[in-house]
């Protein structure tokens, strides 16, 4: 089980390497939001995990972990960046099943400009 575990860590990593020199030959710029949210998503289908936050002095706050880095990253694209791209951890909280875990590896881009169509050529 170890060598297989292992393994599947150097495929992932492979992976991710690859996504990373594909988007970087596109010029698409990589970008790192916030796990945490002051907001879930909009998402009706989606239970989101709840992360409260205690500073050490001010108030306590409720915070989430994203389901998804959409919303920060059409910040991003508002606030003039054209192509990005994201290999964010993700989470959504009740889904388990052989294709389902609560924790997983998204891959999101954008390109300003560019509907659907554009961005699937």
């Amino acid at each position: 089980m170890e060598r297989v575990r292992a393994k599947n860590a150097r495929l992932r990593a492979r992976l991710s390497g690859e996504l990373r020199r594909a988007f970087e030959a596109m010029a698409y710029e990589e970008v790192e939001t916030p796990c945490l949210v002051p907001a879930p998503g909009m998402e009706p289908h989606l239970d989101h995990f709840l992360a409260p936050w205690r500073p050490e002095e001010g108030t306590p706050r409720p915070l989430w972990l994203h389901s998804s880095p959409e919303y920060a990253m059409k910040r991003l694209l508002a606030d003039g960046w054209e192509r990005i791209f994201q290999l964010a951890r993700v989470f959504r909280n009740g889904e388990v099943s052989a294709t389902h875990n609560p924790e997983f590896t998204m891959l999101e881009f954008y390109r300003a400009g560019a509907g659907y169509l554009g961005i699937m050529e």
